[in-house]
């Protein structure tokens, strides 16, 4: 017999698969641009080749990092559990097949895409070797580092399907589960630290594949600091993995039904409300847009959205005033930095949660509605195409409008209140904040995020209507909207910087212009981003709807 049967299936299959071509290709395009873009600053001098080979390496180490993070979301934690609602796991077990077979298996295929693209990106990476400033037991830590973070998603993926039937919640709760484990054990140790009064301790960090990754490059620790840490990575997830092959083989069976009912109406209560608060809905949306009326039918996400922002920016307030009790006043310079730097970090994480947010609802309702049905009976209606798509839009505008004008605006005071704390101690030279650039420059960060959402929001509906897959259009939307453009900024801001600086000076009327022309027409150009992606994807889901719903 076959040694895992199922892990040479898997990896035939997704080894032909188009995606995992894709993926390698898109990962090394944009490993290319990246180290294009710093090779643009070492031909005007500026830096050392071996500064900007340190630059290169931690960017794109840390872009290749984050992804790796997320990959147990989108490859492995809906394998088992969409075995499991379309009854062929079941089948599996029928043969000689254990539960390691399975999981490995089913590990293999949803790792093939990720490593792909991971091996892609090694070429671009090593490049620093060459330049300079990075060292070959460096590079070798990181790559070891990177791919302890892999299979750590990867894993933290499979045992949560493992455990559950729905997509959506166990793509969340293994989004929740890499965060905790990366995130909480250095939030911790930052915590016994502020209380010991030490300046860092490693009680808990050494768990995370963050501290792991961290501490590859980080010369303050020791190398052993590096080794424990990643073996006790590993050790988490050969835990995971261990828990998976055993809780499969006995979670793939139908529950008993005896309490299901009492279960039901409580999880039905929380999820959906009682029974008044649904008849006011009803009669509230109902007359309004059918569809507005079923995208809010579930009040939990608006709920969690409002309560995850609201602890975000309660943290934020509470670190500035741990800092002012620290510090004893807050009048001193480094204070109103650290106050500024602080409230600067909370908002930008606050925004990119939104964002976030936004990219995962947006596919979702139209993926599941063509996947079930929903949608071909609602075109069987009266009620137009139009309608249908301006339904769903008004369901996203209710939901995430509120906090979307509360961090623009906060945006908006953030850049206001440094004005006023910094009157001519940063940048004089450059009269930045005498010519408005801090008003300004919030202003148009504040409308530029704006306009990001809606057209996420727009380009994601289209393609949750037009791939099979929500997590991938999640993923598609997220590149196109923010990643790409990104990247395409990383070879426009050098050619517009460049000629301002040959032509300012100490008596140039251009020296204030040096700072705040290139942000205003890369801020316009940003916008005419997002109104073009707003114009094609709502072109495309009006005209479109209808025959894509016909698409098997």
């Amino acid at each position: 017999m076959t040694l895992l049967p199922i892990v040479e299936r898997e990896l035939r299959v997704a080894s032909r698969s188009r995606s995992a071509f894709w993926i390698r290709v898109v990962a090394a395009l944009v490993a290319v641009l990246i180290a294009s873009g710093f090779l643009l600053f070492s031909a005007v001098g500026f830096v050392s080749p071996a500064q900007l080979g340190q630059a290169l390496f931690s960017v794109l180490s840390w872009l290749i990092f984050l992804p790796l993070g997320l990959a147990g979301m989108f490859f492995t934690a809906d394998c088992l559990s969409g075995e499991k609602r379309e009854g062929t796991l079941g089948l599996l077990f029928l043969t000689d097949l254990r539960g390691v077979d399975v999981v490995l298996g089913k590990l293999a295929a949803g790792s093939v895409r990720a490593v792909f693209g991971l091996l892609a990106t090694f070429p671009i990476l090593a490049l620093p070797l060459v330049m300079g400033g990075v060292t070959g037991g460096e590079f070798w830590r990181t790559v070891l580092a990177l791919v302890n973070a892999l299979m750590f998603s990867l894993a933290a993926g499979m045992f949560v399907s493992s455990l559950s039937r729905e997509a959506r919640r166990a793509q969340s709760v293994t989004l929740v589960l890499v965060f905790l484990m990366n995130i909480m054990p250095l939030v911790l140790d930052a915590i016994l630290a502020t209380r010991r009064g030490v300046s860092a301790m490693e009680v808990f960090s050494e768990f995370s594949p963050t501290f792991a990754f961290y501490s590859a490059r980080n010369s303050a620790w020791s190398a052993s600091l590096f080794w424990t840490a990643l073996g006790l990575s590993l050790t988490g997830t050969l835990v995971l993995l261990g828990l998976s092959c055993v809780i499969l083989p006995r979670s793939w069976q139908e529950r008993s039904r005896l309490n299901a009912g009492v279960s039901r109406s409580w999880v039905y209560r929380v999820k959906y409300g009682d029974e008044a608060w649904r008849a006011r809905q009803r009669e509230k949306l109902l007359p309004v847009n059918p569809v507005l009326w079923l995208c809010r039918r579930p009040r939990w996400q608006g709920f969690l959205l409002r309560v995850g922002l609201g602890v975000l920016l309660m943290g934020g307030t509470a670190a500035v005033l741990i800092g002012m009790r620290v510090v004893g006043g807050s009048s001193s310079s480094g204070f109103k930095e650290g106050v500024s730097v602080v409230t600067m970090v909370v908002l930008t994480v606050a925004g990119w949660v939104l964002t976030l947010w936004v990219a995962w609802e947006a596919p979702r309702f139209f993926h599941e509605a063509r996947r079930n049905g929903a949608l071909e009976l609602m075109l069987a209606t009266p009620l137009p195409a139009r309608e249908i798509v301006r339904g769903h839009w008004q369901a996203l505008t209710g939901r995430f409008a509120g906090p979307a004008l509360l961090l623009a605006a906060l945006q908006v005071v953030l850049a206001l209140a440094q004005t006023g704390l910094f009157p001519g101690e940063a940048l004089a030279a450059s009269s930045m904040y005498g010519i408005g650039l801090g008003p300004l420059g919030g202003s148009l960060a504040a409308v530029t995020r704006l306009a990001d959402l809606v057209a996420l929001a727009w380009v994601g509906t289209w393609l949750g209507l037009t791939m099979r897959n929500a997590s991938f259009a999640t993923a598609l939307s997220l590149l196109l909207v923010h990643v790409a453009p990104w990247f395409a900024s990383m070879f426009v801001t050098p050619f517009m910087f460049l000629p301002l600086m040959l032509m300012a000076g100490d008596e140039s009327p251009f020296s204030g212009a040096i700072f705040w022309l290139p942000a205003l027409v890369g801020g316009m150009l940003w916008l005419l981003k997002d109104w073009l992606f707003f114009r094609w994807a709502r072109r495309r889901l009006e005209k479109d709807l209808r025959q894509r719903a016909a698409v098997g």
